[in-house]
């Protein structure tokens, strides 16, 4: 799980202005399959939007893959 994810919009997609920082509640040592919805119900205005989600960088020592890299897998983006 990502530690935060932040929404950015942009008219150019070059400049980006932030829309919104969402940050994950969820224990990092919640086990099994979890699916969390990152979501605001902010606006932002324009032609681009980039989201940028925030990982731990290695895996914590609870973990199996612990020291090793983390990573994100995202598999849907939503916009309405």
């Amino acid at each position: 799980m990502p530690l935060e994810v932040q929404f950015l919009s942009s008219n150019n997609g070059i400049d980006f202005d932030l829309v919104a920082i969402i940050e994950n509640e969820i224990s990092p040592k919640e086990s099994g399959s979890i699916i969390k919805a990152f979501k605001s119900s902010k606006a932002g205005a324009g032609r681009y939007i980039k989201i940028v989600a925030k990982n731990r960088q290695f895996c914590p020592d609870f973990h199996k893959g612990a020291g090793g890299k983390s990573w994100i897998f995202a598999d849907e983006v939503s916009i309405k």
